[in-house]
């Protein structure tokens, strides 16, 4: 496989769009397209961010046929660190903050397609940056 085939495998194996893609590692759909059809390939910088971003190595990305061996024929897809830190404080959470939480990740994932997430993001009194409630975003 090539680079430009295996960045279209991870993205469809993981649900992505393009443009998804393209806001993890800060490029354009078309960059994407542009990498996935070979045209162009991608900088170290941004293979990086898929790598981190997918829990892998940049020569699985890299290296021709490594990426199959190593991921497709898995049965399960290796979670990232923030991934499993994120399912092991949701276990932690009772059905009601479960739901809840879910809620808002939609609400959320809804707001970052449709506007600039510094938008979403606000700092308290202290200058730490939190998400707010959903009833705080409506008001």
């Amino acid at each position: 496989m090539t680079i430009g085939e295996n960045i279209k495998n991870l993205r469809l194996r993981y649900g992505l769009t393009q443009k998804e893609l393209g806001d993890i590692v800060g490029k354009s759909a078309i960059a994407i397209s542009t990498w996935e059809n070979d045209v162009k390939q991608p900088r170290m910088g941004s293979i990086q961010k898929m790598a981190d971003y997918f829990g892998i190595l940049k020569s699985d990305i890299i290296e021709p046929d490594k990426l199959c061996s190593n991921i497709f024929e898995e049965k399960d897809i290796p979670l990232s660190k923030i991934e499993k830190v994120f399912i092991e404080d949701f276990r932690t959470l009772d059905s009601v903050k479960k739901q809840t939480l879910l809620n808002l990740m939609a609400f959320f994932k809804h707001q970052v397609t449709t506007q600039n997430v510094s938008s979403v993001v606000q700092t308290n009194t202290h200058g730490n940056n939190f998400i707010p409630t959903a009833t705080q975003l409506t008001t």
